[in-house]
């Protein structure tokens, strides 16, 4: 028989996240681990010194300066769901978990889901766009058995 695995909640913002492992709703979620990422808090501007390189019209009047794809806040960001997905995966291959639950701001849930690998893309088995408190256990339990009732 094949044993009985917990859930994880991974509850996640571009400068911090927090790892739950639950074993079914009512029960309060227990930390697993927190993640500490420090460079989330900083703005463009303090992230990035160098300017954007500066182009002229083609009427040669004025002139504007190029923007970048991606500006550093998202790149920041981008980098720090990358680490938590490799985070994710790893504890997947281990066998730590056979679901997982995804809460986290709009912008910063796009960035998990693009990072993680297929295998653990398909343990997930629900997801909140909001940024919610990581520090409190019961407010994480709140959320996560709505998404249980979603399902």
């Amino acid at each position: 028989m094949k044993p009985v695995l917990p859930t994880y909640a991974l509850v996640a913002n571009r400068a911090s996240a927090a790892l739950y492992r639950t074993m079914g709703p009512g029960v309060a979620p227990e930390l697993v681990r927190r993640f500490d990422h420090p460079e989330g808090r900083l703005k463009n501007g303090e992230i990035d010194s160098d300017r954007p390189g500066r182009g002229f019209d083609k009427s040669g009047v004025g002139s504007h300066a190029f923007s970048p794809e991606e500006g550093p806040v998202e790149k920041v960001a981008r980098d720090f769901a990358n680490q938590l997905a490799k985070d994710l995966q790893h504890a997947r291959q281990n066998s730590e978990y056979d679901e997982l639950a995804l809460i986290a701001p709009p912008r910063m849930l796009g960035y998990l889901r693009d990072a993680l690998d297929a295998p653990t893309r398909e343990l997930v088995y629900g997801e909140l766009a909001k940024d919610i408190d990581q520090n409190n256990p019961m407010d994480v339990r709140k959320h996560l058995d709505q998404l249980v009732a979603k399902a």
